[in-house]
């Protein structure tokens, strides 16, 4: 009979980009959805919420931001101008789930960092906790750990897919104007992204 080993993976990203603060994206959402977040200790917390690009993360003395929400990826932008967006994949056994597609994510938000702690039925016994911070005027730093991998599993990540949008201001990410916002996902995750595979057990 084989026996299954739980490790632990421990992962760090620097993502450094040509960027500089940018205007107030805010949640759209009526008072029923709203109930729906609670503060614990000082963070907004949210469970298995829908909406992508209503937490920004600001990055300090420039004009760039870091546009977060409530599932897991960030997209890197100033005024209107999208420098790109990063994602991360989790692989077993062939089935490849991005994590903004986890069944079960708690999402939590203060004004300097957020984070996700993600499980899904297709992985049992793993967790994923992936956190993100404003890294001064150049980007962001992304931790990620993953609780329970197995003999061939694997993370990777993904960042491509810059783009122009046609208003010049930055009120074009904010999802109060816009609320099609929320629900702007990674799309075609094959499109303009190269992938790097950060771990992998065999």
């Amino acid at each position: 009979m084989k026996t299954k080993k739980l490790r632990v993976l421990s992962f760090v990203l620097v993502v450094f980009c040509f960027l500089a603060q940018s205007a107030h994206a805010q949640d759209n959402s009526g008072a029923s959805d709203s109930a729906r977040y609670q503060i614990e200790n000082g963070w907004i917390v949210g469970h298995n919420l829908p909406r992508y690009n209503n937490r920004p993360l600001y990055l300090r003395e420039s004009r760039a931001f870091i546009l977060t929400g409530d599932r897991p990826i960030a997209r890197m932008a100033k005024d209107s101008r999208l420098y790109g967006t990063v994602y991360f994949t989790f692989e077993r056994q062939g089935k490849r789930l991005p994590f903004d597609k986890f069944s079960e994510i708690k999402s939590s938000f203060r004004t300097d960092e957020a984070r996700w702690e993600m499980e899904d039925s297709s992985f049992p016994g793993t967790r994923v906790f992936l956190s993100l911070l404003p890294l001064g005027s150049d980007g962001f730093v992304a931790s990620l750990n993953v609780e329970g991998m197995e003999q061939g599993d694997s993370v990777e990540w993904f960042y491509g897919g810059p783009e122009d949008l046609t208003q010049s201001s930055d009120w074009a990410y904010d999802a109060l104007g816009r609320p099609e916002l929320l629900t702007w996902d990674v799309g075609d995750r094959n499109k303009d992204a190269a992938g790097i595979p950060c771990a992998e057990f065999f």
